[in-house]
């Protein structure tokens, strides 16, 4: 397991349980932003939010604190895993597979999802249609840019499968 400094942040805080923690939600913050709230010195993008029952605030942690504190690093390496893995997914998103309708829209056909990217009163937007049922879900939000708006479809989607 990674080393940690013990005698920085709440690892040197008397009343601060050590081991017995448990991760109930990780964020990809996009780049980090945020300071590791257990050790207080390592700054972070992915954040694991740990529980414990003798601690009443929850803490957003690293990945080796977050390891360190429900005594298991490899479970969670697997989870900052996948975040990284779901970040490198959405950055390649607005890159490939796009091709051109007879309206001139950029679209692609994924996981039973039809997208379609368009332009609209000087700003982009997105609808996507469950190609099973025919039912559509329209961007909520306008953007300024395609790009946006390809992210913000990649991100509907994701939470559409969950």
């Amino acid at each position: 397991m990674a080393d940690i400094k013990p005698k920085q942040g709440k690892w040197s805080k008397k009343g601060v349980p050590h081991k017995g923690w448990v991760c109930f939600d990780v964020e990809d913050l996009k780049e980090p932003s945020q300071v590791c709230e257990m050790c207080e010195s390592q700054k972070i993008r992915y954040v694991h939010y740990m529980e414990h029952d003798d601690f009443e605030d929850t803490l957003g942690v690293g990945c080796i604190c977050a390891g360190h504190m429900e005594e298991n690093y490899e479970r969670a390496e697997a989870r900052e895993k996948k975040l990284k893995t779901a970040a490198r997914h959405r950055t390649n998103w607005s890159k490939g597979g796009w091709k051109t309708s007879a309206k001139g829209n950029d679209y692609k056909n994924v996981d039973g999802f039809n997208i379609v990217i368009f332009f609209k009163n000087n700003k982009w937007s997105y609808v996507i249609k469950f190609i099973n049922t025919d039912e559509s879900k329209f961007s909520p939000r306008k953007y300024e840019t395609e790009g946006e708006a390809k992210l913000a479809a990649f991100d509907s989607i994701n939470f559409l499968k969950k």
